[in-house]
């Protein structure tokens, strides 16, 4: 998966409540990563490359969807996104994300 190596090592997390959102054509599948060694079972996420927009600024990242299992710990009213480290970003701020037209849909 392009450019994993520069994501900061954990995700922004994107609250559009009351809306919610799926994940209709993930970019890249990945299957069975048992990541930590803590968790009951391995874990499966889709991944949607998207452009995250804060403060004039554009920052190439994904929009990080764990499948359902005992992992996920977030509703769908929230979007994980990796991400590069983006200076400035605090909780509580606002920021915009774009993917391309018909891989994900809010409701």
């Amino acid at each position: 998966i392009p450019n994993t190596g520069r994501m900061f090592p954990g995700t922004i997390n994107l609250d559009i409540a009351p809306s919610s959102f799926r994940i209709i054509r993930p970019d890249y599948v990945v299957t069975n990563i048992a990541w930590d060694p803590n968790l009951p079972q391995a874990e499966s996420f889709w991944l949607v490359n998207a452009t995250i927009k804060f403060r004039n600024n554009e920052y190439a990242g994904y929009v990080y969807y764990s499948c359902p299992s005992e992992v996920k710990t977030h509703p769908d009213t929230v979007v994980e996104l990796l991400a590069p480290k983006i200076q400035h970003l605090e909780y509580g701020n606002s920021l915009a994300i774009e993917v391309i037209e018909g891989k994900i849909v809010i409701e």
